[in-house]
Order: structure tokens, then C-alpha cells, then sequence
């Protein structure tokens, strides 16, 4: 298997036809990745057939451990207890206590230098950030485990909404910087990946002259993007035939899709489409029982609602991260209908979350931020506490970010542009613009 670690670290852009067959290889055995994933696969199906109590057993000793060892390796995590007057190490002795951990938000992390929040002997580990909804960056450490882990859990979701098998093609529409020639193979994936910034009418030129015969079964990405393609087959039938005729869903992730444009995605795709929440922090993954109305997988992470004076927001605990532990996180999206089973949070409505915004190119085609802002690893988000995007007019853009700590290279050098038709000014400000009623917007 030796051969086959080293294409897999090394190589992105490999011939189709090889592509092809490692991608047949199943998650389990696979090298970096394999043996977290069967675990986590196990891990799925122990913690559900757990009694309640058992559960919360489980879960009260995974957050006790990694919140002591916060407590007692961080630097961050040592001062917010302390300020809060809570000691892990004392505090903590029965499922109710959880309630007792202080809270923890992004900004709290933001006065706090990375490695100030860290935990750096463990290794292997990957530099990760994310922006949110509201611009406002934080990196983290993460375990290299963690793809096994969250791949494990999605194709588990996938498998109890429509049977889903890892050897089914999707077409994949997410924010990356550069695919070759409009579509390109996405072996670790088992995706033709989608150049979401590029014309839909090359996109499908190139299905049809290099990925004719495959069986395109699942379309998975973001909403506005999945909506754009949409519209676009609804006016050129050609292009859907090429979609619909083996296609058994839809999955929509990182953004909130209103219902009008959800039904004219399934109407359109002739597909029934299924949604997951869950965000690069790794804290809470979740998935749709009904339209809009989710279950947390408490396997992946602890899942909480917590009433707040705006109304329940959600929080999660990442409780395999213990490189930069995210513990009790508060992710500020608000929550209703939720249905406690003996403690446990058992599902919850979310009314609105990662809405689309979007600007637009100098041929009058929409960038969609989420794959512009944060689909992307921009090196300004190193050095600033906020970002937000102003258009000033077709094909132009500003960023407006707030830097604390002086850039190393010009804000034009730390932003990939790359791949889009979009002229991009920057501009330095003291702080973040706000909506009248005090929130923070990507698109201002």
C-alpha cells in the first residue's frame, strides 16, 4: 500500500483513468485516513445503540477530559476558567456540571495569539480557518484524524437518507481557486469537481467530451451554486438530461437555502435534496429528519441549545481537538423548536443560517462569497479580525478588513483572486460596518 499513500499525500491532479480506480478503494482501508474512519464508523453505531444514560456517561467523560486538559495546557483556556471562576478540575463531577463550563465565542479566541490557544505537541496536526457568516476569521489547529472522522459521519448521514455508497459519482460544486479545465476528477471524493466560476456552458462542454459514460448520481455543494446550475438546465434541457438521467439526490451544505429555491432545485433535478449543518470548526454536525429541522450526531461532537437573550443559539464541543480545543463554542446561530430527550438536545429547527450572498464579475455572472471568501485560504485572514466585501460596481470589488497586526506583504499579495473576472481594491478600517440593528454582514 505504500504506492498508493504516496499519489494520495502527493498528487491532486492525476489521469483520469487512475483516478478512477483508487477512488474505488473503500474509506477503511485507506492510508492517513482509514483507520479513523472505521473507528469513527464503529464509534456511530456503539454510541446509538447506548441506552440514555449511557450516553450521557459518555459524553460527560469525553468533555470532563478535554476540558481539563485545556484548562491545564492552554494559556487561553487557564485565564477564561479563571476569570470565570470554574476549575475543570474540581467542578466537574456529574452530566449536570456541563452546564457549568463557561461559554467560549469566537471573539474570545481572537485576543489570544494561536499558539496561546494550542495544545502543539500533538502532532500530526493542519493550520485551518473559517470565517463564519459574519467575516469575522479565527484559525485553529486540527487533528489530521479529523477527515476520517467528519467523512465517516457524512457518508453515514448520506447512507440513512438515501443509501448512499462511497462508489457513487457526485458532481461536486464548492469554492475552490482553480479546476483544470472546468471539471476535473476528484479521486479522494469520487467527484467531478465543478469550476463554479466558469460558464456553465463550458462546464457541460466538458462533461460531455471527457465524462460522458459516468453515471452522475448525487449533485453536492452549495445551494446558491446548486440553484445557478439549476436555472441554467432549466433553460438549456441538453444539460439536464446529461444530470437527471441516473441522479437519486441532492445534498445542500454550508449555507441556508430558502424554501422557494430549494423546491425549484428538486423540481428542476427531479430529486429529492437533503440538507447537513456543520462548519469547519468541527463542533457540531447535524443532519435533516424533516425540511429544516435537524439531529445532531452527538458522536461527532456534544450538541447544546442554549437560551440566550436573543432566543436558544446552538453550541458545540469538539471533543477530538485536543490541539486547539473548541469547548463549549457558542455559534451564534439562533435556534427553535428543540427537542430535549432526557438532557440530550435531540433536534432543533434552524430558521435561517448561512445566507448567499454574492457579488458580481465584470460579464454579470454572480461570485458567490462563500466559495470567494471562505472556500478559499486567503493569508490576510492572518492578519486582520474582520472581512467584508463592498461592491462598488460590476466587476469591482473592495475588501474592507480590520488588521491587528501589520501586514507582511500588501493585502493584494495575501488575497487569491485567482480564476474570477473581478477587479479587487482593498481597504484598511478601525472597525467592522454594522447593520442598523448592531449585526455583522459579509456583503455590506
Amino acid at each position: 500500500m505504500l504506492w498508493y499513500n504516496l499519489v494520495f499525500k502527493k498528487f491532486n491532479n492525476l489521469p483520469y483513468f487512475l483516478a478512477k480506480i483508487l477512488s474505488i478503494i473503500p474509506y477503511s482501508l485507506r492510508p492517513i485516513i482509514g483507520s479513523h474512519y472505521k473507528e469513527s464508523s464503529n464509534r456511530i453505531l456503539y454510541f446509538k445503540a447506548l441506552s440514555s444514560k449511557s450516553q450521557k456517561d459518555l459524553l460527560f467523560n469525553k468533555m470532563r477530559s478535554i476540558t481539563q486538559h485545556a484548562y491545564s495546557n492552554t494559556v487561553f483556556y487557564y485565564d477564561h476558567y479563571q476569570k470565570h471562576r470554574f476549575n475543570p478540575l474540581q467542578d466537574l463531577n456529574k452530566f449536570e456540571d456541563l452546564e457549568r463550563i463557561p461559554l467560549v465565542y469566537k471573539k474570545d479566541f481572537q485576543g489570544y495569539p494561536l499558539e496561546l490557544r494550542s495544545f502543539t505537541a500533538i502532532t500530526p496536526k493542519i493550520l485551518s480557518n473559517t470565517g463564519g457568516t459574519t467575516g469575522t476569521p479565527l484559525n485553529f489547529y486540527t487533528p489530521a484524524k479529523k477527515v476520517g472522522i467528519e467523512w465517516a459521519h457524512i457518508h453515514h448521514i448520506w447512507y440513512e437518507q438515501i443509501g448512499f455508497s462511497y462508489k457513487d459519482i457526485k458532481l461536486l460544486l464548492v469554492g475552490r481557486s482553480k479546476v483544470n479545465n472546468f471539471v476535473e476528477f476528484d479521486y479522494k471524493r469520487n467527484s467531478l469537481r465543478v469550476d463554479i466560476y466558469a460558464p456553465f456552458e463550458k462546464v457541460f462542454e466538458r462533461l460531455v467530451s471527457s465524462f460522458k459514460r459516468i453515471k452522475i448520481r448525487y449533485i453536492h455543494g452549495y445551494p446558491s451554486a446548486i440553484y445557478e446550475l439549476a436555472i441554467f438546465c432549466n433553460e438549456n434541457k441538453w444539460a439536464k438530461s446529461i444530470i437527471t438521467k441516473h441522479l437519486k439526490g441532492v445534498f445542500l451544505t454550508s449555507e441556508f437555502s430558502p424554501i422557494k429555491q430549494r423546491n425549484f432545485i428538486e423540481q428542476v433535478f427531479e430529486a429529492p435534496s437533503f440538507s447537513f449543518y456543520g462548519h469547519s470548526e468541527g463542533c457540531v454536525l447535524a443532519y435533516e429528519t424533516q425540511p429544516y429541522n435537524y439531529t445532531p450526531i452527538h458522536s461527532y461532537g456534544f450538541t447544546e441549545s442554549v437560551k440566550m437573550q436573543n432566543g436558544h443559539t446552538l453550541v458545540g464541543t469538539n471533543y477530538y481537538n485536543y490541539i486547539s480545543p473548541l469547548i463549549r463554542y457558542n455559534t451564534e446561530d439562533i435556534i427553535s423548536d428543540i427537542c430535549l430527550c432526557d438532557g440530550l438536545l435531540e433536534s432543533f429547527k434552524l430558521d435561517q443560517g448561512r445566507q448567499a450572498d454574492f457579488i458580481l464579475d465584470i460579464n454579470n455572472r454572480k461570485i458567490l462569497l462563500t466559495a470567494l471568501i471562505f472556500g478559499r485560504h486567503h493569508k490576510l485572514f492572518d492578519f486582520c479580525s474582520h472581512i467584508q466585501v463592498k461592491q462598488v460596481k460590476k466587476g469591482h470589488a473592495q475588501i474592507l478588513f480590520v488588521p491587528h497586526s501589520p501586514l507582511d506583504l500588501s493585502p493584494e499579495q495575501l488575497f487569491d483572486s485567482s480564476n474570477v473576472e473581478i477587479k479587487f481594491s482593498f481597504k484598511a478600517v478601525s472597525k467592522p460596518i454594522r447593520t442598523p440593528n448592531g449585526k455583522l454582514k459579509l456583503l455590506v
